[in-house]
């Protein structure tokens, strides 16, 4: 969980700071250079669609997490009732 959130700060953060850079390009800069290097970095970040993976095999992400919590949560009312059929016998 605490991964997961990291995960949607650091997205939002990313967005935010796209948004932020293309309000400072509004204001008329000198060095156009400058201007051409944030034109830039803000089109990278506000294109991109980062996330976070495993080694590569798989992202992590919230649908990850609710489906391993419900994954681990069936096995063990498996296992629950397999230990009360093996305790009544």
């Amino acid at each position: 969980m605490i991964l997961n959130g990291f995960v949607n700060k650091m997205v939002l953060q990313m967005k935010k700071t796209g948004e932020i850079i293309h309000e400072i390009l509004d204001i008329n800069f000198i060095n156009m250079g400058v201007v051409e290097q944030l034109r830039q970095f803000s089109i990278e970040l506000l294109h991109r669609n980062p996330r976070i993976t495993v080694y590569g095999l798989f992202s992590l992400s919230s649908s990850l997490i609710t489906s391993m919590i419900g994954m681990i949560l069936t096995y063990m009312i498996i296992l629950i009732q397999v230990r009360d059929s093996f305790l009544e016998h």
